[in-house]
């Protein structure tokens, strides 16, 4: 199906120019328009968070507050998680075998 909407042209501030650059060069994406899609898909799935999305998720991050503030929390490590999170992997590997 051939796109029949004209082109949009957009200008950007030097920096967002760079930043533009930078994933592209870096091959995290094909194009300067691949970038500006993708940002602007980003920013409408932010947009379309609703008011019972936010406060279902202000009330669980207030519940996580409440927990640390009356101690009832595990302290960890980066080490510590990149070792359950490999022998997760590693259980799921042997499940899938079977």
């Amino acid at each position: 199906m051939a796109n029949t909407e004209k082109a949009l042209r957009i200008s950007l501030r030097p920096e967002l120019q760079r930043y533009v650059r930078e994933k592209v060069e870096a091959g995290e994406y094909d194009s300067a328009d691949d970038v500006v899609n993708g940002a602007l898909a980003l920013l409408r799935r932010q947009e379309k968070l609703s008011a019972a999305d936010l406060a279902e998720l202000r009330e669980m991050v207030a519940v996580g507050v409440a927990q640390a503030a009356a101690g009832d929390f595990t302290n960890f490590d980066a080490e510590s998680v990149i070792a359950e999170g490999t022998a997760i992997l590693k259980r799921a590997s042997k499940k899938a075998k079977r």
